[in-house]
C-alpha cells in the first residue's frame, strides 16, 4: 500500500487508500538497499528522499523527474515513461522534486 519494489523498480504509494489524502512516511526499505521517505498531498506525491545503503542504481516509478544530492547539486538522471533512473553512492541521500 505504501511501497513496493518487487517488479524491478521502486513504486511509492502503489495502492494508497482513498481516505489518506495527505500524509507522509519515512524509513521504509526497498529492494536494492534503498530507504525512502515520502510526502503526499491531495493523493499526489510532493517529495521523495532516497537513502542509498549499497550504492546501486535507483529505479523508481514517479512523476518527480529531477534528482538532487545533499548539497543541492542536480544528479544526471534518465526519465522515461514514468520511470526515473539515477546513479547513487553508498550512504548518500537523494531528493526527488518536480
Amino acid at each position: 500500500m505504501l511501497l513496493q519494489s518487487h517488479e524491478g523498480y521502486i513504486s511509492p504509494l502503489p495502492a494508497l487508500p482513498d481516505v489518506w489524502e495527505c500524509g507522509e512516511y519515512s524509513g521504509l526499505c526497498a529492494r536494492g538497499g534503498f530507504e525512502l521517505s515520502v510526502k503526499w498531498k491531495d493523493r499526489i506525491i510532493t517529495d521523495i528522499s532516497v537513502v542509498s545503503r549499497c550504492g546501486h542504481k535507483c529505479i523508481i516509478k514517479t512523476e518527480l523527474n529531477n534528482v538532487f544530492d545533499e548539497s543541492g547539486n542536480s544528479i544526471n538522471a534518465m526519465y522515461s515513461d514514468g520511470i526515473l533512473t539515477f546513479p547513487t553512492s553508498e550512504g548518500e541521500t537523494y531528493y526527488l522534486k518536480k
